[in-house]
């Protein structure tokens, strides 16, 4: 990797086209090492479930579960190390590095410490999966912060580097374990081991971007509020697919579960607009015209998904999960319109977030209640009403945002929460 893949310097100073290509070339950077990352994680997923068998692979996944719950620490770190590192003033990065280490390290140390109580609710033999569970969120919390280093910098080649490490360790170290054993603790254990590997490589590549940890100054409370609102998004994603298994009958829910694939699909398809947009959006002269041209896109990419699914809707549902759920097909298209405004939803929480604006979790916290309170009480009849009534909530809330974003004006996006002389953590 050369050092000048990409500018350290953000495109749009050094070229005020930049913005008009920036978001799709740095972005096919990204999007292709995502992808790849993505891939990656569903064939891990493949072929433990047939090599582990369903009891097995049920506590396998449901441990792969409880790091993505987990690792929305990660995100938080990432985002705030992105909209430090990406704002006016000279951040401590070595405090940001220090932060790194203690939420790496508390992550790991809450799901250690609740791993019995987990394991009796999971009904695991033992808590051993989720003791390995545990250290392989430590790792996954780090990388977050070299991944940071590298986004709010804008050096989006070095972070597609970072993206394929990590996630090869995870995903390597796992399918070595359900090659040689039909255990799930083994599946986990290795895991944890091929993580921690592809975390220490990502951090070796990455270490001219990175600082050596200083414990004197603390920036916990942005990282907490950011996880926080990711949570609340991770929430707002996946409560569909859960009332959907209380509310419908077995084999409506199973169809519903693959309806689910596809918002995922489309939800994570675009994922690279938001991740090349963050550092941009803290910029208070760049942060309007990046959001536009950054839900534009979004639009687009998400119109053609939808579309396309709805021509072939029968070839996308025999191709995502087979024959069995062609019945889905008539109205697939419906996952992935709300995988698509949920992409969009994700753009705007990053861009109230590169502002420093957190009380934006009180809307999603808010639409989460208005999903669960209108399906249960008028929409949970049909795998279709649940579908459209979720989409309609979160389609309302993404109008909010982006009227709230409208009526924002350049100076709030100075609203960070830096110290008065803007220059971060421990400056």
């Amino acid at each position: 990797m050369q050092e000048d893949d990409v500018p350290a310097t953000p495109i749009a100073a050094a070229d005020p086209g930049g913005n008009r290509t920036g978001l799709v070339r740095q972005g096919a950077v990204v999007a292709v090492a995502m992808t790849f990352a993505n891939v990656l994680g569903y064939g891990l997923s493949l072929v433990a479930s047939r090599r582990l068998g369903p009891a097995e692979f049920g506590v396998f996944a449901a441990m792969l579960g409880l790091v993505i719950v987990g690792f929305v620490v990660s995100l938080g770190l990432q985002t705030v190390v992105t909209r430090f590192l990406a704002g006016e003033g000279s951040p401590d990065l070595g405090a940001l590095a220090g932060t790194a280490v203690l939420a790496s390290f508390a992550t790991g140390a809450a799901v250690l410490l609740a791993a019995w109580p987990i394991a009796a609710f999971l009904r695991l033999p033992g808590p051993a999966p989720v003791l390995w569970a545990a250290a392989t969120l430590v790792p996954l919390t780090w990388s977050g912060f070299v991944q940071g280093a590298a986004q709010g910098r804008e050096r989006f080649g070095v972070l597609a580097v970072i993206v394929l490490c990590v996630t090869a360790g995870k995903v390597f170290g796992g399918l070595l374990g359900v090659l040689v054993s039909r255990s799930a603790t083994v599946a986990v254990a290795l895991t944890a081991v091929g993580t921690l590997a592809g975390t220490a490589l990502a951090t070796l590549l990455a270490r001219s971007l990175l600082a050596r940890p200083r414990f004197g100054a603390w920036a916990g409370g942005d990282v907490a509020r950011a996880s926080h609102a990711l949570f609340a998004l991770f929430v707002l994603t996946n409560t569909d697919l859960l009332l959907a298994r209380h509310y419908l009958a077995p084999v409506t829910a199973g169809l519903y579960g693959a309806g689910s694939l596809i918002t995922k699909i489309a939800f994570w398809l675009p994922q690279f607009v938001s991740v090349v947009a963050l550092p941009r959006l803290v910029d208070p002269e760049q942060h309007g015209e990046t959001l536009r041209r950054a839900v534009a896109l979004l639009v687009a990419l998400g119109v053609a998904v939808t579309a396309g699914t709805a021509l072939l809707g029968t070839l996308v549902v025999q191709v995502v999960g087979g024959n069995a759920y062609v019945a889905l097909a008539p109205y697939a298209w419906r996952f992935a319109a709300l995988g698509s405004v949920l992409s969009l939803c994700q753009l705007l929480l990053y861009a109230r977030l590169a502002r420093g604006e957190h009380r934006v979790v009180d809307w999603i916290w808010a639409a989460v209640a208005a999903q669960v309170g209108l399906v249960g009480a008028v929409a949970h009849g049909s795998a279709q009403a649940i579908v459209t009534t979720t989409l309609g909530v979160v389609t309302v809330l993404v109008a909010l945002g982006l009227a709230t974003e409208r009526r924002s004006g350049p100076a709030s996006a100075h609203a960070l929460d830096q110290d008065p002389a803007g220059q971060g953590p421990g400056a």
